[in-house]
């Protein structure tokens, strides 16, 4: 895994570069899995793999990705916090689909909610109305 996160860090230094020479900015984006936002599908996935809970931390990648983003000078999107408090605050409204790890409406909408936080944080000319 070390050999595939030098890759990663690889790869992110070169986009932030040519980003940059494009006079832009570089941002990364986390989509937390479906294992760091709920607790039951946690622990079906440990089941499933017959994983023990010590041997696999499910928030290692967005941790690993986080040195990589604050190594390079590169803001992170971490929306893992937000899905996580959301779907604890909210447990009857899913933001993944039941079959699958992808999102459903409720999970784009707050992905995008993050994201327009983000953008409106970063604005360098406020409107005027």
């Amino acid at each position: 895994m070390e050999a595939a996160w030098q890759v990663t860090a690889a790869l992110l230094d070169r986009l932030r570069r040519k980003t940059e020479a494009a006079g832009s900015s570089l941002a990364v984006f986390y989509i937390p899995e479906k294992i760091e936002v709920y607790d039951s599908d946690w622990q079906e996935f440990l089941a499933t793999y017959t994983l023990e809970a010590m041997s696999f931390d499910p928030a290692e990648p967005r941790q690993q990705l986080r040195n990589i983003c604050d190594s390079l000078q590169i803001p992170l999107i971490d929306a893992a916090p937000v899905f996580i408090e959301k779907a604890k605050s909210d447990p009857t409204v899913p933001l993944y689909f039941k079959q699958d790890w992808h999102w459903n409406e409720h999970g784009h909408q707050l992905a995008g909610e993050v994201l327009a936080a983000f953008f409106e944080s970063k604005k360098k000319v406020k409107r005027t109305k």
